[in-house]
């Protein structure tokens, strides 16, 4: 069975440095995009939104411009 995984972006905003990085600096800024990932097969496509999840290590800082 075959799949295709296609990105699909969700929306973007802007962040400081120290937002975007440990130790960044906050007047810098960054773009910041949200994705969702649609996976698809011969039989039904799903879709995966990873979410916020373990946020200080994996996404630093960007939760209160989402929340």
């Amino acid at each position: 069975m075959s799949y295709m995984i296609r990105p699909l972006k969700n929306g973007s905003c802007v962040i400081a440095g120290n937002h975007a990085f440990i130790g960044g600096n906050p007047t810098e800024r960054y773009p910041y995009n949200l994705y969702l990932w649609l996976i698809k097969n011969q039989e039904e496509p799903i879709l995966v939104d990873n979410g916020l999840k373990g946020l200080f290590r994996e996404a630093y800082g960007v939760a209160h411009l989402l929340g």
